[in-house]
């Protein structure tokens, strides 16, 4: 299937180290020189209403009723919040990833439901900061040791907090700026460069289904955030950018923010959602040519 491995095509390049040093946060005017630091993920998350161990709560509304066909080409919707996201909380969202609203053409603003590129990728950020993927003992049990996510430092987080924590950490930890622009690329999603993730997505993310608007569901945002952080360091592409070789790459822990998003929301998810995240999953997978044992796309 072709289509999917497009839509996540990567550029990867050798990263300076330096680069990561002191994080700055991006104002709302898209100045990267801003002094303060990036919000951590208790500040996001009280900037949001949220306690450290709240889940936001995403669920997928399709614009039709349930779709009669089994074939989801012929699906379209759109993700819904469980609660509004004020002004506060998309800036404090943004920032914490260096996110460069000038970019987007756009400011912090309140929305319910995400309707523009920009409030796409907040809502990515929000789910990555308070998704229920479980604790992080259960997110680490599920990893092999050659796993890029196995190799970072989750051991030195209480095993049982929520993973989200770990998640959002990671990617903190490797992202120095979110912006738009497909900078050359012309058909991606996101893109990784130096420390700077490119979001690829446009208006058309709105109007055609499945593709972009099964990207638009903030689970599987969550996961291309992971996977575009991994690049800082986890191993390249092959065949163009297109694939990976086995489950150690970022596909594969794509694939694993996905199956512990399933493992730990599915049992209260609602039918809709869990097809969702399965079918991200699933074209996740068609871009790791051999999974081997433990991965989640066996």
């Amino acid at each position: 299937m072709l289509l999917p491995s497009l839509l996540l095509a990567c550029v990867t390049v050798s990263v300076d180290p330096s680069a990561f040093g002191d994080l700055a946060a991006v104002d709302d005017t898209g100045d990267a020189s801003a002094a303060s630091p990036r919000p951590t993920r208790a500040e996001v998350l009280a900037a949001c209403g949220l306690g450290p161990d709240d889940a936001l709560i995403t669920t997928w509304s399709w614009w039709d009723d349930y779709p009669t066909t089994s074939n989801p080409d012929d699906w379209a919707g759109e993700a819904v919040m469980d609660r509004p996201i004020s002004e506060p909380c998309a800036e404090s969202a943004g920032a914490a990833l260096g996110m460069d609203w000038s970019t987007f053409g756009e400011h912090p603003a309140a929305f319910d439901t995400p309707t523009t590129v920009a409030q796409l990728v907040v809502a990515g950020i929000l789910q990555l900061a308070a998704g229920d993927y479980g604790t992080v003992g259960e997110l680490q049990a599920s990893f092999t040791p050659t796993e890029l996510l196995a190799t970072d430092n989750a051991e030195t987080l209480d095993p049982a907090r929520p993973a989200a924590q770990f998640l959002f950490d990671y990617v903190q930890a490797h992202v120095d700026r979110v912006s738009w622009g497909p900078e050359g690329q012309s058909s991606c999603f996101f893109a990784y460069q130096d420390g700077d993730v490119h979001v690829c997505l446009d208006e058309s993310a709105f109007t055609i289904a499945p593709w972009w608007n099964i990207g638009g569901f903030p689970p599987f945002m969550a996961s291309a955030l992971v996977h575009e952080a991994g690049h800082d360091d986890g191993p390249a592409h092959i065949d163009d950018g297109h694939f990976d070789p086995d489950c150690n790459g970022t596909f594969g822990a794509g694939a694993r923010v996905l199956d512990a998003w399933l493992a730990a929301s599915g049992p209260q998810a609602r039918p809709l959602d869990i097809d969702t995240v399965e079918y991200g999953l699933s074209f996740t997978c068609d871009d790791i040519i051999e999974a081997g044992p433990g991965c989640p796309c066996n």
